[in-house]
């Protein structure tokens, strides 16, 4: 599926890139285009004002008249200007007598044209209804214009702009290329980068269905087990049978609770929980006031000691609710790993506009490799331990919550705060 991704990115993105690339370079191109045709008109028209005002001794094609061996030169500097080194001929047809057009060569710079070429060049643009255009038969330019009772007539020949403009198209298409060339690398680079998060969530998901229907197919076999045991047993009294009954129950709780808890992971997936939330101002040191003071005898029962230090009137916006699952969830985690005579220290304190709530405890530390994987669901540093350690879930669902007030929770390695004894740090900043 991930690869299916890749190459479905990579395809967008070359698509959408090349019709942008190629958009560009056909701009480009018909800009060019335009300027050369352009410049040629106005090779044309500046060929043809230029003689229009000294028109040349005319020369009759085969009947040169004496004395006159070329087309008069023009003034100097009157068309000095060669737009685009396009060189021109200008001639002049008139009707005779006899119905034939009389063609005299008035202008010729830097072009070699025949006879026999001129006057089949004339002869195609009088047949042209177009003042100016292409002979593409004879590869050549022209513009006309009325003269007294003749035409005037320039040429410009087009094998120039022809090959000007294979030229630029030839450019543009390596252009093209190379450019679709490097939009693919980059494309593959960026595919890579943007299917990273996508393929890490993919295994993230695999791993969560895994676990999930791990810790929901262990109550459930506890259940049936259960089940069959009461089924066997169906004439006993229900005194004989209450411990299968209970154990039933017990394990009924767990999977609602676990499913409680994947409910609001999910929820908080979607941003359903953030929509659920009801924030108002409420003193957060009242609320982990109440909540050690209820877990005291839970962990006083486990031989553990609690050092506080609340300090009074602490107020934030957000859930009451939400807000004791989160201090629960961080006693309850401290208590089970504290150790044997272990220790647990709770302190809340606010500076300058930010509350922050530490919970530090006493026994395994966590291993500097798995710190960082610490809230991820269904995580457990130690992966022999079982489920009396919880389902993995309390961690990530106490970051969601604490993101859920806009916050964050971290936790690290560290010292006890009075004798330095290696111990766990949960902070969370609100």
């Amino acid at each position: 599926m991930l690869k299916k991704l890749k190459t479905k990115f990579v395809l967008i993105n070359m698509c959408l890139a090349g019709i942008v690339l190629l958009l560009a370079v056909s701009m480009v191109c018909y800009d060019t285009y335009k300027q050369d045709m352009q410049e040629i008109d106005k090779a044309l028209e500046m060929a043809i004002s230029d003689t229009l005002e000294d028109r040349a001794i005319p020369l009759e094609i085969g009947r040169p008249e004496k004395g006159v061996t070329s087309p008069r030169p023009l003034e100097k500097g009157r068309m000095d200007y060669k737009p685009f080194n396009y060189a021109a001929v200008v001639a002049y047809t008139e009707e005779n007598e006899k119905g034939k057009q009389d063609i005299s060569l008035i202008w010729n710079q830097n072009v070699s044209m025949s006879e026999k070429t001129l006057e089949a060049a004339v002869d195609a643009a009088l047949v042209e209804e177009d003042k100016a255009g292409k002979l593409k038969r004879l590869d050549l330019f022209y513009m006309k214009t009325t003269d007294g009772d003749g035409e005037r007539i320039a040429f410009v020949d087009s094998k120039y702009f022809d090959s000007i403009t294979e030229q630029n198209l030839v450019r543009a298409a390596t252009l093209f290329a190379a450019g679709m060339v490097i939009l693919f690398f980059i494309s593959l680079l960026l595919s890579r980068i943007a299917v990273a998060p996508v393929k890490r969530a993919w295994k993230q998901q695999q791993q969560f269905v895994a676990d999930a229907s791990h810790e929901l197919k262990t109550p459930l076999t506890v259940i049936l087990a259960n089940n069959d045991i009461l089924l066997l047993h169906e004439n006993e009294k229900l005194e004989t049978q209450k411990k299968w009954i209970e154990s039933t129950q017990e394990e009924a709780v767990h999977m609602k609770n676990l499913i409680d808890d994947l409910l609001f992971l999910a929820r908080s997936d979607e941003g359903i929980s953030d929509r659920r939330m009801i924030k108002t101002q409420v003193s957060i040191s009242d609320i982990v006031t109440d909540v050690y003071l209820q877990f005291e005898p839970v962990i006083f029962d486990k031989g553990i000691s609690l050092d506080t230090d609340i300090r009074d009137g602490i107020t934030i916006e957000g859930d009451k609710t939400q807000l004791r699952q989160l201090i629960h969830i961080l006693l309850d985690n401290a208590s089970k790993y504290a150790g044997v005579e272990g220790r647990i220290f709770l302190r809340l304190a606010k500076n300058s506009n930010k509350t922050k709530l530490t919970v530090i405890n006493t026994g395994t530390i966590v291993p500097a490799e798995d710190i960082e994987h610490i809230f991820e669901r269904f995580y457990r540093s130690d992966k022999a331990r079982t489920r009396e350690g919880g389902y993995g879930l309390g961690l990530s669902i106490a970051k969601t919550i604490a993101e859920n007030h806009g916050g964050k929770i971290t936790a690290e390695n560290g010292k006890t705060p009075d004798d330095n004894v290696p111990a766990v740090l949960m902070t969370v900043t609100l």
